[in-house]
């Protein structure tokens, strides 16, 4: 039997594309809901994603319907485009021969039959700009991503706000569907499923996590416009349309100011497609993962700051008390050198000068002759008294020292 859920891309809190009264989410909404009309119309068992559930809720809510590719289930995300051209574009699943790129083909072709619209081809996910497309590699049904006209071509803009061309448009989709299910065309309305919103067990989006920093994967190619959600402040804001770099340099600055560092390459892709005001980025930033442990780190920090202050000021004393008993240990090394050096030259004996000087002023090592006699020095005590003068000399070294 078969059975599809349509899901419209994009919330209120994340618009898309916006152009002047044109907002993506209005777009899809409307036309994921004359889709499932339409399918209904045919006999086809057909789930609507509830609105405004972001891009990990919403594939969080179909793998839970137990729709699945083994059952032959499939599911399509309606999405508007931007860039300028005109038509229809689609993605598939991998890069393979799959029922993905079957379904996606079957869509396309029919739609623009439909319309009269052009086609932008059928692309694998790997030559999207971001290299994978969420919605479609997550689901468990077969699934299929639509891109439904441009958002900033004139021409465009006018199809989008006929409801008579977006009904015909419907209508080409769902041929598309049926196609790829092999079915014929009827007008009995299908019995509605008892299914429409399954029971959450586990909170939205507990399967799936982003590896950047809590971030839904962005899924859709750049917006060329922001929120119509700006302040007057904030040039991101407003209908005025964007370029790239403009925006790109937004997220930059959005980045150094809350989170202090660079946007890395895939949370730059993911913001470029939400279509967010200056603020609205902001709030991202702030609710992410990472700036709460941003702050837990910076209050932890002040915790401990006063003790750390306190263990550095005690280092610093530590090494300067190390440093002085250096020093000492340094100079009193010295002075046994010099000690050590003394009293070796005076076991080789005393220095001329030395000894000269001690005989000539000790009166115990001279004799006064009488008249008529010679001079006589007496060994045993001139040796006595030289002993004496040593003991006297290592004496007051040892003073000096100790």
């Amino acid at each position: 039997m078969a059975r599809v859920i349509v899901s419209a891309g994009h919330t209120q809190n994340e618009p898309g594309a916006v152009v002047e009264d044109l907002r993506e989410v209005d777009l899809t909404k409307k036309i994921a809901n004359k889709i499932t009309s339409e399918l209904r119309k045919n006999g086809i068992i057909t789930l609507s994603v509830p609105p405004e559930l972001d891009l990990l809720a919403r594939i969080d809510w179909i793998n839970k319907t137990g729709y699945s590719e083994e059952t032959e289930d499939v599911c399509i995300e309606i999405h508007i485009n931007d860039g300028g051209k005109t038509g229809i574009e689609g993605w598939y699943k991998g890069n393979e021969e799959n029922s993905s790129k079957k379904l996606t083909e079957e869509i396309v072709t029919a739609a623009c039959a439909e319309t009269i619209l052009s086609s932008q081809g059928v692309n694998s996910e790997f030559q999207h700009p971001l290299q994978t497309l969420a919605f479609l590699n997550k689901v468990k049904p077969t699934s299929s991503l639509i891109e439904c006209l441009y958002i900033d071509n004139p021409a465009d803009q006018a199809f989008l706000r006929d409801e008579e061309k977006l009904n015909q448009l419907a209508k080409g989709v769902v041929r598309g569907i049926m196609k790829f299910f092999g079915i014929s065309e009827s007008q009995t309305k299908a019995p509605v499923q008892n299914i429409d919103t399954p029971y959450y067990d586990d909170p939205i989006g507990s399967e799936l996590s982003s590896q950047s920093f809590g971030m839904q994967t962005p899924q859709m190619p750049s917006p060329r416009v922001s929120s119509s959600l700006g302040t007057p402040n904030a040039p991101w804001g407003g209908s005025k349309t964007l370029s790239r770099e403009e925006r790109k340099r937004m997220v930059e600055e959005k980045y150094q100011q809350v989170l202090g560092r660079k946007v890395g390459e895939q949370d730059l892709n993911y913001f470029l497609n939400l279509g967010l005001n200056e603020d609205q980025m902001s709030k991202r930033l702030v609710e992410s993962q990472e700036h709460v442990d941003m702050v837990n780190e910076s209050q932890e920090y002040k915790k401990i700051k006063p003790e750390y202050d306190t263990l550095k000021i005690e280092k610093q004393r530590m090494e300067t008390q190390l440093r002085d008993k250096d020093e000492i240990v340094k100079k009193q090394n010295e002075l046994i050198d010099q000690k050590n050096r003394s009293i070796h030259n005076l076991q080789q004996g005393r220095p001329a000068a030395i000894l000269e000087s001690t005989e000539q002023n000790s009166p115990e090592l001279q004799t006064q002759p009488s008249a008529g006699q010679d001079q006589q020095v007496y060994p045993t005590t001139q040796s006595t008294r030289k002993e004496g003068f040593i003991d006297k000399i290592l004496q007051k070294l040892n003073d000096i020292f100790d």
